[in-house]
């Protein structure tokens, strides 16, 4: 019976000396450098907190309105317009519950972009995923806009009238 535990006790116990929680990089990957996603550039629209998961180690942009957890642990504040450049696609693996006597995990892929400007210059951030929480800056959220986006609208043609050309 005693064996009979220990044996059962094994997989919860190898589940945590490996950690909750993994990160795999998948940037080199051909998918990924397929998907034109590295590289991009967006800004910040609105001015948003900085916050660490504890859990996954992930940080975070969130609008100001996101209710606090026990999880999640704000670090500071970014500014609107802060830059962010995409350069690292990670898969995170999360182990959620122990089910019976097996680990029970939650696998999912993650777009980091460093902060190039302000105070916390140099960090990474998530702007995409399916493991972060509603009501993040994520990609198309609205909360960050492609810079690529910004820089073609300045090179609208304005609806200004030209000169009209007459015949002497």
């Amino acid at each position: 019976m005693q064996a009979l535990r220990t044996i059962a006790l094994l997989p919860i116990l190898a589940s945590l000396v490996c950690g909750c929680c993994s990160h795999k990089d998948l940037t080199k990957s051909a998918q990924v450098q397929a998907s034109g996603v590295l590289g991009r550039r967006f800004h910040t629209t609105e001015q948003l907190d900085l916050i660490k998961d504890k859990h996954t180690h992930i940080l975070f942009l969130a609008g100001q309105d996101l209710a606090a957890s026990s999880r999640n642990e704000q670090l500071g504040v970014l500014e609107a317009g802060t830059e962010l450049h995409v350069i690292r696609v990670e898969q995170v693996k999360e182990l959620v519950a122990i089910l019976v006597f097996l680990p029970e995990y939650y696998t999912w892929d993650c777009t980091l972009a460093r902060i190039d400007d302000g105070q916390f210059a140099g960090k990474e951030v998530a702007i995409s995923g399916k493991g972060l929480v509603t009501g993040v800056a994520t990609i198309g959220s609205g909360m960050l806009v492609s810079a690529e986006k910004e820089a073609n609208k300045t090179l609208q043609p304005t609806a200004t009238a030209l000169p009209v050309l007459t015949e002497p």
